[in-house]
């Protein structure tokens, strides 16, 4: 029998033939797709993302300190002039300087809002706290933020899986998060298994201080959304390897597209 091979095309490392004939399942897993071929031995094809943006980090508050919080426990940031219970500000979010040249405090991701924002003026921080008559920026670690975006016209859900870049050139992206809670503009995420984001990477440093330039950053941080039930690389694939199995002339089959990876549990 003549072998039969789908061709995949891909950004980076130039294109790859599969032989169709070993594939024995084609499953949509979010941000990717597997091609098991055998026991344990599969590949891996980066889906084609539904809405793909870049990620703009969200100021939710701004001002200046007016007394000190770095004498008591917990450590403290006090503004009499703040606004921080209308502020949409969450556990987890980054304060930096002002201007913006680098973090100088973080609230804590683990704990409850209701022990972030002790009231109106005053929030609970992690390490040191403010001294008074400090200027300060605070920054989201709990949205991706597009002002170019309309998620919910995009058709962003809840549940939906997100790719996101770390801000450095080279670097693995942040996986295993997902679509919480979706408005015009930003989006909120969860963990794998309902885990906090901030398990998988997805916090402050990516969405505030990468996001910002800091520590190094290099590129911006940018997003993909996938929609599980509306798998394009999964329909191409099986597109694929009917077209090339009913095909008495040709043995090879191209997807109409260049995907970003593709991997091999045999690697």
């Amino acid at each position: 029998m003549i072998d039969k091979f789908i061709k995949i095309n891909t950004a980076t490392n130039g294109p790859v033939l599969v032989n169709a004939l070993d594939i024995s399942s084609v499953i949509n897993k979010g941000s990717y797709t597997q091609l098991n071929v055998g026991s344990k031995r599969y590949y891996t094809v980066s889906n084609i993302p539904a809405v793909s943006g870049t990620h703009t980090a969200l100021e939710v508050a701004s001002g200046t300190t007016t007394s000190d919080g770095t004498g008591g426990y917990p450590p403290q940031l006090i503004d009499s002039n703040a606004t921080f219970t209308s502020s949409g500000m969450l556990p987890g979010d980054l304060i930096v300087n002002n201007p913006v040249t680098q973090p100088i405090e973080y609230t804590n991701a683990y704990e409850s809002i209701g022990n972030v924002i002790v009231n109106d003026t005053t929030l609970n921080v992690s390490n040191f706290g403010l001294a008074s008559g400090v200027d300060y920026k605070i920054y989201s670690s709990n949205f991706i933020f597009d002002p170019n975006a309309d998620f919910i016209a995009a058709g962003v859900q809840q549940g939906m899986a997100v790719n996101l870049t770390r801000g450095f050139a080279g670097s693995d992206p942040v996986t295993n998060i997902f679509v919480d809670e979706v408005s015009t503009n930003k989006i909120s995420l969860l963990g794998a298994g309902g885990n906090p984001a901030e398990n998988y990477g997805a916090d402050w440093q990516v969405l505030a201080a990468y996001a910002l330039g800091l520590e190094g950053a290099n590129e911006p941080v940018s997003y993909k959304i996938f929609n599980p039930e509306l798998s394009t690389m999964q329909a191409a694939i099986n597109a694929a390897i009917v077209d090339v199995l009913n095909n008495a002339t040709s043995h090879v089959a191209e997807l109409p597209f260049v995907v970003d990876e593709f991997t091999s549990s045999e690697s």
